[in-house]
């Protein structure tokens, strides 16, 4: 049975849940196995209720279930967007890998409107900076770009970024 007439079945439990107002929630439980994925899949496919231009949001429980997610909706030929967890503890002293940080900050500077965002409990409980400040510390470079070093300095030192001689860590 191919994929889309499996989203297809969730048409009239679609039709019963939809439309949702912007500060309204719905909950799908319990459900098994695949089938919340199916189910998402199928909001993303379906154009029901302008449903497909919303971005939708999902919470998973802990960073197992959400890659879980993401492996059944990638399989459905759904791809999601993944705000990724510090993966430290609270009161670690090793900061987060750079990896970490720099896709927590793209998908915060150029947040989705429509699709699905996947965030586990973990990461939704920490604080995060303000759009207008993370827009503010941050540059995009292209090739091609006109590139003014005695600026970019002046706004990396504003930053908090040290002019050396000799780089010893990435960042």
């Amino acid at each position: 049975m191919p994929i889309t007439a499996l989203t297809d079945a969730f048409a009239p439990i679609n039709q019963q849940l939809f439309p949702i107002k912007n500060s309204q929630r719905r909950w799908l439980t319990p459900v098994h196995g695949a089938v919340g994925s199916l189910w998402l899949a199928s909001l993303v496919k379906t154009p029901i209720w302008e449903l497909t231009d919303r971005l939708k949001v999902v919470v998973a429980r802990d960073q197992n279930q959400l890659n879980q997610i993401e492996t059944e909706l990638a399989f459905c030929g759904v791809d999601a967007y993944v705000f990724p967890d510090w993966e430290t503890l609270t009161y670690d002293e090793l900061s987060p890998h750079q990896d970490i940080v720099s896709e927590r900050i793209n998908l915060l500077t150029d947040m989705p409107t429509s699709g699905i965002l996947l965030i586990s409990i973990q990461a939704l409980m920490h604080r995060v900076a303000p759009p207008s400040w993370l827009i503010g510390q941050h540059f995009d470079l292209s090739v091609g770009d006109r590139f003014d070093i005695n600026t970019q300095r002046e706004l990396l030192a504003k930053a908090g970024y040290r002019a050396v001689e000799n780089v010893f860590e990435p960042g």
